[in-house]
């Protein structure tokens, strides 16, 4: 569908994204401003009419720009996710993401079959989830991975305790190679005993399986297919030893819609009243997760931590 004709101005921070802007169809009359460098931000000063500001450089990056963002007064800020690769940064990010207009780029909150997915789950007669796992080859668990925390934090009822890590930056990142890219292994404990679990290899082909456990269900998508194998719990009365699984028919969708980010956008340009809760948890805790990594132990999740772990940068994007 060709979009009517408008004008429009992108003004573009990071150079490598200029070949998917100049793909736009479509679109005529647009002026593409090309800024390679952070710093010539502040050089810049035609902005006042600028109606959305997409944040989509590097993720040590975000902070800055933010900053920026905010002196220009621009209401509507969709950030990319990880939010911010230091811990002192991300406490700053805490106290300001709650500003009316300010989206974080978790798009699978905003998937229109994960979303029905979410609320047959919630609303059958399934019980509370027991554990969930995410498991993928070289994905990388600050890139790929933060998005599939951020969804299955929304179905544990409970906060975080402690996390216990075994990760690595293994240097491979495709983008950039001052860049981590981190594998590994990654658990995150609940006050209600739930854990969540993420297994990623840059070894492996493989791409990305998410398993959710339920007292009586489960759920795993793969390769943007759904499936749900379950039996209401109140036909179970025996003991969860003796238990057996029936076959749920997941009817709305199998597959992904994919159209999270699309959502977004929709939501942001009509100014639909939209909360969005807990920006910053699935990123504390893989940063979090990379401290444990470093100091070899579980780490509480209100634990006080030295400055020099708080300012430590990580360079996850």
């Amino acid at each position: 569908m060709k979009l009517a004709k408008i004008s429009a101005e992108i003004v573009v921070i990071e150079p490598d994204i200029s070949k998917h802007v100049e793909k736009i169809v479509g679109i005529d009359d647009i002026e593409i401003t090309f800024l390679t460098e952070l710093n010539r931000l502040n050089s810049y000063k035609r902005v006042p009419n600028f109606d959305l500001c997409t944040i989509a450089n590097w993720g040590p990056e975000h902070f800055e720009t933010l900053k920026w963002v905010r002196e220009q007064s621009i209401n509507k800020v969709l950030i990319e996710k990880p939010l911010a690769s230091k811990l002192n940064h991300l406490n700053v990010f805490e106290r300001s993401l709650h500003k009316k207009g300010t989206f974080v780029n978790f798009h699978l909150r905003f998937d229109s079959s994960l979303n029905t997915l979410r609320n047959i789950l919630l609303t059958e007669e399934f019980g509370q989830l027991t554990h969930a796992s995410v498991i993928a080859g070289a994905k990388c668990i600050s890139t790929n991975g933060i998005h599939w925390l951020d969804w299955l934090l929304s179905f544990v009822k409970a906060s975080p305790t402690h996390i216990s890590s075994d990760c690595r930056n293994t240097f491979i990142n495709p983008r950039a190679n001052h860049l981590s890219y981190i594998e590994g292994n990654l658990n995150i404990f609940f006050a209600n005993s739930v854990c969540i679990s993420m297994n990623f290899s840059n070894a492996s082909y493989f791409g990305t399986k998410v398993i959710l456990l339920f007292e009586s269900a489960l759920c795993e998508i793969e390769n943007g297919k759904i499936s749900i194998k379950a039996t209401p719990i109140s036909n179970l009365k025996d003991s969860p030893v003796y238990r057996s699984m029936s076959s749920y028919e997941f009817e709305e969708s199998s597959m992904l819609a994919n159209d999270g980010i699309d959502t977004i956008y929709n939501t942001m340009v009509r100014d639909i009243e939209y909360v969005f809760k807990s920006p910053t948890l699935a990123n504390r805790l893989i940063i979090l997760g990379l401290v444990s990594s470093e100091l070899n132990r579980s780490i509480g999740f209100a634990e006080q931590l030295p400055e020099t772990l708080l300012c430590k940068e990580w360079n996850i994007s």
